[in-house]
């Protein structure tokens, strides 16, 4: 029997239970816990019983439920697991959205410094770069003398 609106918004969970499923058909449930309502899709794949978790309830409407539903059996015609396709999915936006920003970039080029193996002398010049922004060969040939403590600053002569 089809689940309909004002169930799901009645649905309350029974005094002494720690969860109760209500079924809609076709796998997909509403999982009602003391924490919320959560809509469930259970499935085969591969021969072993799988959960798609499909949303929570009032975020996720009992249609649009069943729209997600429909989409995850046209993915299992196809072969395709409804759960991993919802972790890969779920990775591209997030790697789409952090791609090309400066802060995605700027954490790569650190992650990077901080994996190099080379000589100590190296890795600390590498570490110093972000922080002060000259070419390597003005770091190389930096002397103590440009070096102001006094005034917390590094002066580069012009030649």
């Amino acid at each position: 029997m089809s689940l309909s609106d004002i169930k799901v918004k009645s649905a309350k969970l029974p005094d002494g239970k720690r969860q109760l499923h209500l079924s809609d058909g076709g796998g997909l449930y509403l999982q009602v816990t003391p924490t919320g309502k959560y809509w469930r899709m259970n499935y085969r794949f591969c021969g072993k019983q799988k959960t798609l978790a499909i949303g929570v309830y009032s975020r996720v409407s009992l249609k649009e439920a069943r729209g997600r539903r429909e989409v995850a059996k046209k993915q299992l015609e196809k072969n395709v697991n409804p759960s991993q396709h919802k972790q890969k999915e779920k990775w591209r936006a997030i790697a789409k959205s952090h791609a090309a920003t400066f802060e995605a970039i700027a954490r790569e080029l650190l992650r990077a410094i901080d994996a190099f193996e080379g000589t100590l002398v190296v890795k600390c010049a590498l570490r110093m770069m972000p922080y002060v922004f000259t070419r390597p060969g003005e770091l190389h040939r930096a002397g103590w003398n440009e070096i102001d403590f006094e005034k917390a600053e590094w002066r580069i002569p012009a030649h």
